[in-house]
Order: C-alpha cells, then sequence, then structure tokens
C-alpha cells in the first residue's frame, strides 16, 4: 500500500461507438455488459491494492447520481467526485484534481486512470505501476504506453518516444539501462500479451499522434518506437501543478479560480462553472506531455483495451465452442463469432450467420459486421438527426433509487413502470403541468399526498393532481413495482419541482 498514492478516475465521455447499450445519459463505463461490476467500478476495485485512499471521480453533471451510487455500491463514496460543469479535454480536469489532492496531501501521487478500460492479467499491472512509482516521486510525469498488438490500430493515439541515448535524467538511468530495446527483443505472446519490452523500461517523450489512419498507422508502426496511448498517468500533483503553470497558465489560472470558488454538494464538489468554462480544450498529451522535458513514457507488458467497439468486446468476452458472445437469449444454427446481446432476455435467433454484432434494447436495433463496428461513429450522427432521443437516453432510466421503464409516450400522456429498491425513497415533489395515477403492481408503499399518509398494497392505487406535493416510500425488503400514468397539456421531464433534497439518493 501507498500512503500518498491518490486514484484519480476520469469518468467523462459519451461512448457512443457502443450505442445503443452506451448513450449520452448512461454511456459505456457505467454498463456492466453482463459482469458484476461496471468497468467504472472494475477500474476502482483494480487498484484498490495500491492504494487505501478514496479514489477521486471526475464525471461530469449527467452522470452524478450514477457514479454516486456505483461508488456507494463499493462503500467508497465520501465527497469524492468532482463534477464538471462543461468537458474541457483531461488538462483542465487533472488541474483540478490535482488542486483537490495537493491542499489534502503535499506528497499526493496521482494514478490516473480512464473508467472504461481492461487490463490483463490485473496483478502484472499492479506490479508495473508499483515499478514506476520511484520515477514519479523523482517529480517526473510519466505515461504508460502499450507496445501495439495484432492488427494495425486507427482507434487508438499513439505515443512516440526516444531511446535511452534521448534521456538526459541521471536520477532514473540506472533503471534505463536495464530495460532492452522495445524493437530488438522477440515476440512472445505465449501467455496472450506481448512481452517485447523490459517492464521496467523508461523512455523519453517525442510526440503524441491521435488516432491515425490506416496509413498512418502503419508508418508510425514502420518506423519502430511507436506505442499504443493508454491514457493513465502517474505524478506528484506538485509536478503537475509545476508545468501546468508552466507550459499552460491560461489552464492553471482558470481551474484555481474554479476549484477555489467551488462548493461541496453532499458527495459532489461542484466547480465555479464560469471559472471553469474558460479553459481551452485540450488533452494533458498537448497541453504538457509534448513539451515538458521531465515527460517518460512506461511501456505496460499486459493485454489491454480501452473496450472502444463491438469488436474489441467481442475479442475480451468469453465465447462459446462457435465463437459466439451470447449476452441474450439466443438459438443459432450454423452461426459462428458473432456477438448477440439483448436487454431484458429477449430472444435472438439466427441461422447462418457469421462476424456479426446483433445489439438489441427495448426501442432500437443494431446490426452491423463486426469488423465495420468502428464505423458507427457516422451512424449514431445520423440517427441524432432524426431520432435524438435515441442515442440521449434508454427507454430504462436508471435513478439512486431504482429505475424508471417508459412503456409508451405521447404528446399528452406517457406510462411508465416505475420500480424502487427496498426502503428506496422519492423526495417530495410537484408537477405543474401533468397530473399522475399510480397503480402498485407489487410490494407495500407509503405516499404522502398533500401531507396526508397513504399505505398501498398490490392493486390499490392513487390520484396525484396538478401542483400536489407527493413522494413515495418502499416499505419492505423486495422491490417496489408500480405503473404511472402521467396525462396533461405538457408531458416533460423537467416539469418537476423538488420539495427535499436530503441526499443525492432521493434525488
Amino acid at each position: 500500500m501507498y500512503n500518498h498514492l491518490y486514484p484519480v478516475i476520469l469518468a467523462g465521455g459519451a461512448g457512443t461507438r457502443l450505442w445503443p447499450i452506451s448513450r449520452t445519459l448512461y454511456p459505456k463505463q457505467f454498463q456492466h455488459f453482463n459482469a458484476q461490476h461496471s468497468m467504472f467500478q472494475q477500474t476502482i476495485l483494480r487498484v484498490q491494492d495500491l492504494s487505501s485512499n478514496l479514489p477521486l471521480v471526475l464525471c461530469n453533471e449527467d452522470h452524478r447520481f450514477i457514479a454516486a451510487e456505483q461508488l456507494h455500491q463499493l462503500n467508497l463514496l465520501k465527497q469524492n467526485i468532482i463534477l464538471e460543469p462543461i468537458s474541457r479535454n483531461t488538462a483542465p480536469a487533472l488541474t483540478i484534481a490535482a488542486l483537490h489532492l495537493q491542499k489534502r496531501d503535499q506528497q499526493a501521487l496521482m494514478l490516473v486512470l480512464p473508467a472504461d478500460h481492461q487490463l490483463t492479467p490485473e496483478q502484472t499491472f499492479i506490479s508495473q505501476i508499483e515499478q514506476a512509482i520511484p520515477t514519479a516521486q523523482d517529480n517526473k510525469l510519466v505515461s504508460f504506453g502499450i507496445e501495439p498488438q495484432g492488427e494495425v490500430e486507427t482507434g487508438y493515439g499513439y505515443i512516440l518516444y526516444q531511446h535511452l541515448k534521448n534521456v538526459t535524467s541521471n536520477t532514473f538511468k540506472d533503471s534505463l539501462l536495464k530495460a532492452a530495446d522495445i524493437k530488438n527483443t522477440p515476440a512472445n505472446t505465449t501467455q496472450g500479451y506481448s512481452q517485447n519490452t523490459s517492464s521496467n523500461a523508461a523512455f523519453k517523450i517525442k510526440s503524441f499522434v491521435e488516432k491515425p489512419n490506416k496509413e498512418q498507422a502503419l508508418a508510425l508502426l514502420a518506423q519502430g518506437q511507436a506505442l499504443w496511448n493508454s491514457g493513465i498517468y502517474l505524478f506528484s500533483a506538485q509536478a503537475y501543478l509545476e508545468a501546468i503553470k508552466e507550459y499552460a497558465p491560461e489552464i492553471y489560472q482558470a481551474s484555481f479560480q474554479a476549484y477555489e470558488k467551488s462548493t461541496l454538494d453532499y458527495d459532489f464538489i461542484r466547480l465555479k462553472a464560469s471559472a471553469y468554462n474558460a479553459n481551452p480544450d485540450i488533452s494533458i498529451d498537448y497541453a504538457i506531455m509534448e513539451k515538458t522535458s521531465q515527460g517518460v513514457v512506461y511501456p505496460l507488458n499486459l493485454q489491454w483495451s480501452d473496450l472502444g467497439s463491438w469488436q474489441s468486446l467481442w475479442e475480451s468476452s468469453i465465447k462459446d465452442e462457435l465463437g459466439n458472445v451470447e449476452l441474450a437469449n439466443c438459438i443459432s444454427i450454423d452461426s459462428h463469432n458473432n456477438y448477440f446481446m439483448a436487454e431484458q432476455n429477449n430472444l435472438i435467433a439466427s441461422v447462418g450467420v457469421n462476424n456479426l454484432v446483433v445489439v438489441q434494447t427495448p426501442d432500437a436495433t443494431f446490426v452491423a459486421d463486426k469488423s465495420r463496428s468502428q464505423e458507427i461513429k457516422q451512424l449514431v450522427q445520423q440517427i441524432k438527426q432524426k431520432h435524438p432521443e435515441i442515442t440521449y437516453e434508454h427507454r430504462v432510466i436508471y435513478r439512486p433509487w431504482g429505475k424508471i421503464l417508459i412503456l409508451d409516450k405521447g404528446d399528452r400522456f406517457q406510462i411508465k413502470k416505475i420500480t424502487i429498491k427496498p426502503h428506496g425513497k422519492v423526495a417530495t415533489q410537484i408537477h405543474k403541468f401533468k397530473t399522475e395515477h399510480w397503480i402498485i403492481t407489487q410490494g407495500t408503499a407509503k405516499v404522502i399526498l398533500a401531507k396526508q399518509e397513504h399505505i398501498l398494497r398490490e392493486n390499490q392505487s392513487l390520484f396525484i393532481p396538478v401542483g400536489t406535493a407527493h413522494s413515495i416510500e418502499n416499505l419492505g425488503d423486495s422491490n417496489l413495482e408500480m405503473i404511472e400514468v402521467q396525462s396533461g397539456q405538457q408531458i416533460l421531464d423537467k416539469d418537476i419541482i423538488r420539495l427535499e433534497q436530503k441526499d443525492y439518493l432521493n434525488q
């Protein structure tokens, strides 16, 4: 355990390449993909053996309740979520994180982790991070790269590095002397991951290339001295702040003002929006890492994916004897190497299909050649123009207290199935334009309507007039389920005034 090491989790991003599962209000990092924990939770659990400190999470306003609930499930929620008013890329976000951690611990080391990556073997990852800690303690800014594996990859950024003779620092020269040249060691992939590099090698960063096309990627690989950019970093908060002051003082000034004028809202740290929004939209790579003489890159000797496409999800998932990933109720004949996924356990039946992605949600079905799944970004742009709501939110909407399934909707009505967790409560609220009818289908509810208490059981109902304060609480040890029928002149999600906000769990 390292007492001064703090995981910094970057949980922003929309994850459009995994539509229709990943959407603006519920992106891929918070999805489970049939696993016990979400990608976000797996990222946090992966580094628990390195540090006992709470993770510091940066996410946007729309995802605050999801992040808080998933931290709460891990018993790791305690005023450790910083909300970005608007996405400004990694340089401003990490400046805020560094300001926050240095205020708490002058010796703070920041282990920066994107929330949506997969790394195996995990113990190899931990040991290689440990080997880089002395370099970070020596005020170096450490990035981690992955030696390119398999086919040419255009979905990742690349780090170009220089060899030992270009590294001038004597402090970590001894570890460099132990490192074999990356391209001179024969490849060994018998354990399922590249072993071309020494795990304690460090190289000087030359430049960064953002997601090249296939021809550019081939040229980079032909030159050698190129690694995939993992987006993982390790450095002290102090070293980072010194670098941002030197190379991007406008980011430091805007972020400092945003943090100094921040407010604490339960478990959320809210930045001053007007100050933070003055930041440029720029990554740490271009703001600092390309410019500083203190930047180094460590090759990570393991299997890595940012799970940024359905192809990569298929590659990383457990398959049946025919190469199919079946996250659905599937019946297949002579079908091979497919990725089948359906919400609500819907049936997917196939005959004689190969190398397809078939993903079904209650409101959309996506079918693609698996090898072309990266092209989904162009498809999503077209869908946004015709059906923007299908890229923005799911028909299933998750809340800290449970979930909402939209069954049907029109201009003057909406029908929902609402599930409230055991002992969960929805905050007291008023609607200006719509009435509601509640019908209990499972469990026992306590409803406060206009300050009067009602106990509702299965097959009982209640009418809620416009402008009447109301709340509902699940009294039982199992889920409460009900049907809600809304009607009125306007059916708007924004038609809600909350009268009590004791904690985020009631929102």
